[in-house]
């Protein structure tokens, strides 16, 4: 997934409600999207961590349009991940 397609989708969501954030489920646990950073190989990756503050909507929307043509990954404990689709729950959003 590029970051112009998560983009269109937090834009437009199909529900006309607006999303509260960006989880990843591990063990029936949510963690928060707390960092996102380009890698040198130009790759868009997402960090989680129950522990840091998340990130607002708004700063996720920034970070993606200006990478809005870079490829989306995130990271499960120490593998980064390409990042193929997203589930929507309610007002969030997860992976």
């Amino acid at each position: 997934m590029r970051a112009a397609d998560l983009l269109t989708i937090l834009t437009n969501p199909p529900q006309n409600k607006e999303y509260q954030g960006i989880f990843l489920l591990i063990n029936n646990q949510k963690q928060p999207v707390t960092k996102i950073e380009v890698t040198p190989k130009n790759e868009l990756v997402l960090h989680f961590n129950q522990r840091k503050n998340r990130l607002t909507m708004k700063e996720i929307l920034v970070e993606l349009m200006m990478n809005r043509e870079k490829n989306i990954y995130y990271q499960l404990d120490a593998e980064i991940m390409p990042l193929y689709g997203i589930k929507e729950t309610g007002t969030e959003l997860m992976i």
